[in-house]
């Protein structure tokens, strides 16, 4: 699975990082756009995780159930 060319569309070059869920490793994309707005993008073994180009007070709320879920 990867992100699709919509997701990427005017993102700043996003930072990849990787993080582990459920004993798998996933890619963790980041990306912001011109006027501010953020991207995420989470891929695993057959699962994905996805928000684009919301704002950021949005994106805090996804990251904090991310976070605070089985990935770490």
């Amino acid at each position: 699975m990867t992100p699709t060319r919509d997701w990427v569309a005017g993102l700043k070059s996003p930072p990849v990082g990787s993080l582990t869920c459920g004993g798998n490793q996933w890619f963790d994309l980041r990306g912001v756009t011109d006027s501010g707005l953020q991207s995420r993008w989470l891929g695993g073994l057959d699962s994905e995780v996805v928000y684009s180009k919301i704002p950021t007070s949005v994106a805090k709320i996804f990251d904090k159930a991310i976070d605070k879920g089985c990935c770490h």
